[in-house]
């Protein structure tokens, strides 16, 4: 039987394990473009596109859209508006999914029981948010 202090460091590490991996993939899926550019392909089939490729006039536009200033930090990508390009232009939006499924994978595999899901799949997006911030 393992004792309860071993098996809480045995979680933790699992847990930081699995918010490492939801950070990584959130951010090749919202940032990079991935081997053969497969994640820049799939931004291009949801109509997202990087501000920074965008005209002077549709910068002004999209700024204006927003009510940000001219001057102020502006969005990375910006889209057409529909949800699903939303989810995959934010990198919160899509850590959310992704831990999700990570969270699903590990219940599936008896690693966290069902009744944590609500909270650790949260949890995990929460860690990757923070480590998008800090990096």
């Amino acid at each position: 039987m393992i004792s309860s202090s071993l098996l809480v460091i045995y979680m933790t590490f699992i847990f930081l394990i699995t918010a490492a991996a939801t950070w990584r993939v959130s951010h090749m899926i919202n940032l990079e473009d991935g081997p053969f550019d497969i994640f820049e392909k799939f931004r291009q089939r949801l109509s997202i596109r990087e501000f920074s490729s965008l005209t002077d006039e549709e910068k002004v536009t999209e700024l204006n859209k927003l009510n940000l200033d001219p001057m102020a930090a502006f969005p990375v990508y910006v889209h057409d508006g529909s949800s699903i390009a939303k989810w995959f232009s934010c990198h919160g939006c899509i850590s959310v999914l992704v831990g999700a499924l990570f969270t699903l994978y590990l219940v599936a595999v008896g690693y966290v029981p069902l009744a944590l899901f609500v909270i650790y799949a949260p949890a995990l997006s929460f860690v990757s948010i923070k480590l998008e911030i800090s990096l």
